[in-house]
C-alpha cells in the first residue's frame, strides 16, 4: 500500500544496516522532499519487508527513480523506458554517470551530487521546468 509523502519511509531508517546506511536514507529522503517541493514530483512510500521511495512524475504515474530499504541497504532504481518517454536528453547524461549497459533499468547506491543533480534534471525535464 502507497502512502503519500516521505515520512513512513523515513521510519525504516532503524532498518539500515548501519549508521551510514540510515544517514544514506535520511539524505536521500531530504533530496527527494527537495524535488517534491519543486512540484518536480509526488512521493509515496511503500511499506513492505523491503520498504521504498517512490518518486512519481506529476503527470503520470510512473517513476523515472525509486528509492529502495533492501534487506537495510538503500539502493535506487531508474528506470531507462520512462527516462526515454519524459526525459530524453537526461537518459544520455545518466547512462555516462552510471556506466548503464542498455538494461531497462539500473540499481545505483553511489549517490554522488553528480548523480542526483542529473536525476533532478530528468525530473524537471519530465515537468517542463527545463
Amino acid at each position: 500500500m502507497l502512502t503519500e509523502g516521505s515520512h513512513l519511509f523515513r521510519r525504516t531508517s532503524g532498518q539500515a544496516a548501519n549508521d551510514g546506511e540510515a544517514e544514506r536514507l535520511r539524505r536521500l529522503a531530504d533530496w527527494a522532499d527537495a524535488l517534491a517541493s519543486e512540484e518536480l514530483c509526488r512521493l509515496w512510500s511503500k511499506q513492505q519487508q523491503n520498504p521504498a521511495l517512490h518518486l512519481k512524475l506529476l503527470r503520470r504515474d510512473q517513476n523515472l527513480a525509486i528509492v529502495f530499504n533492501w534487506d537495510g541497504r538503500i539502493h535506487m532504481t531508474l528506470y531507462r523506458d520512462t527516462l526515454a518517454r519524459c526525459a530524453p536528453r537526461s537518459l544520455s547524461i545518466l547512462e555516462a554517470i552510471t556506466g548503464w549497459d542498455g538494461k531497462r533499468h539500473i540499481d545505483v547506491r553511489d549517490f554522488t551530487p553528480e548523480l542526483l543533480n542529473a536525476i533532478a534534471a530528468a525530473y524537471r525535464e519530465a515537468a517542463g521546468k527545463d
